[in-house]
């Protein structure tokens, strides 16, 4: 017996190891507009999770100069639309487990505050067309995560029970967001927090297999 029937995970940190191709590509940004700072991978973690105008004001250090800030991340799309597949891949197991959710008939669904175009292109490029249902990242004018409005509509529409609901993530952004949503929350302790920096969702994942057996757990 199936515990969840609609699984929506999270992208950078939950599905996809992004943050070198982040860190490069940030780099890259505050290097062509002079700024003179160079993150490691730890540093450029902390910076995720909120979108990518967050993303920019950490990394100029929230600055308050709003035309610097339009400037870096012009740079940083730029440079990241055309570089984020050098060392980006999904994580071990990532792949079978998805196939294996899918032949069963689970409905499932992408959500992420990284921009909707990069969003639809990445999940195309690195897991094909075939395997989501539901594929959405940040938009102008939507409510980015930890707000739970998006897929809140996308519970409504469907006529799904929250309690049918899981949403896998990797942040304390992701945690919130569940609990704003009223739904269960699974979070990956390969992300790109701790798990002790987190919270308490009501899983904990070690592995991508482990995601099979708490969609079967009775």
């Amino acid at each position: 017996m199936r515990k969840y029937s609609v699984v929506i995970f999270d992208l950078d940190g939950t599905l996809l190891n992004t943050l070198e191709d982040l860190r490069i590509s940030i780099n890259y940004a505050l290097k062509e507009n002079e700024i003179d700072r160079n993150y490691s991978l730890d540093e450029i973690k902390y910076f995720t999770g909120n979108g990518v105008d967050m993303l920019i004001s950490r990394a100029i250090e929230n600055s308050n100069n709003i035309e610097l800030h339009q400037k870096v991340k012009s740079s940083f799309r730029t440079h990241y639309m055309n570089s984020q597949y050098k060392n980006t891949i999904p994580y071990p197991g990532i792949i079978e487990v998805l196939k294996n959710l899918k032949r069963d008939n689970l409905f499932l669904g992408v959500l992420s505050n990284k921009p909707n175009s990069e969003t639809i292109e990445i999940i195309n490029k690195m897991f094909g067309d075939d395997l989501f249902d539901f594929v959405q990242g940040g938009i102008v004018g939507e409510p980015l995560k930890p707000n739970p409005k998006v897929i809140n509509r996308l519970i409504e529409k469907n006529k799904f029970k929250k309690t049918d609901v899981l949403y896998i993530g990797d942040t304390d952004v992701d945690l919130e967001f569940s609990n704003n949503a009223g739904i269960d929350c699974a979070i990956v302790t390969w992300g790109f927090r701790k798990p002790e920096e987190v919270g308490k969702p009501k899983y904990f994942i070690d592995t991508a297999a482990q995601i099979l057996d708490i969609i079967t757990k009775i």
